[in-house]
């Protein structure tokens, strides 16, 4: 069987893990639970070879799994089960990317579903205050406490640019009109 360990520990290069600390012959003290540290990574690298014929049942061997070609080649001809279990197999590999089209297509659409509420929406509760006067204030408020509007207030406070556009939502200078702000610790440099 495959996941058997002998086979494992004969065909590793270290087959113990203390091996990599030593140098020289020489090592330090090891845990006292080295054993289970060897025993796990052992396991681990028999999980790892049952994964690799999962995958190789389900897609075909490799030129490197030759020798095993015997365990996977036609196991599924005339296996209904097998069959199946070989289609449904999703493998992350480094040669082929899938996607589906209508998982993007869905996404396309609903964002630009929610990009067309968005620039409907506040236009349309925009006119329905104006036209029946509910919550203007807020609308007002809202619109006057934009971030364009409170730098507006401030240039014009310290006396920079002629506005217009002051209940808009872009306030704006007047044409061909440029002001410079130069601080006064600046100017004195």
């Amino acid at each position: 069987m495959l996941s058997d360990m002998s086979p494992i520990i004969t065909n590793l290069d270290s087959s113990m893990l203390a091996d990599n600390l030593a140098a020289k012959g020489e090592s330090l003290p090891l845990p006292s639970i080295q054993w289970v540290l060897e025993a796990q990574n052992w396991f681990s690298i028999s999980m790892n070879n049952i994964q690799r014929l999962v995958v190789a049942t389900a897609t075909g061997l490799t030129s490197s799994d030759a020798a095993d070609a015997q365990y996977t080649r036609g196991m599924a001809d005339g296996r209904p089960g097998l069959s199946q279990f070989c289609r449904s197999q999703i493998i992350q590999r480094e040669d082929f990317t899938n996607f589906s089209v209508l998982v993007l297509a869905i996404i396309f659409i609903s964002g630009f579903a929610v990009i067309c509420v968005s620039l409907v929406l506040e236009p349309a509760v925009s006119y329905v205050q104006l036209k029946f006067k509910p919550g203007l204030y807020r609308r007002i408020r809202w619109q006057l406490e934009s971030t364009l509007q409170l730098q507006r207030m401030a240039l014009e406070e310290v006396g920079l640019g002629t506005w217009s556009g002051g209940a808009g939502e872009v306030p704006v200078i007047e044409k061909g009109e440029e002001f410079e702000f130069i601080p006064e610790t600046v100017k004195d440099i």
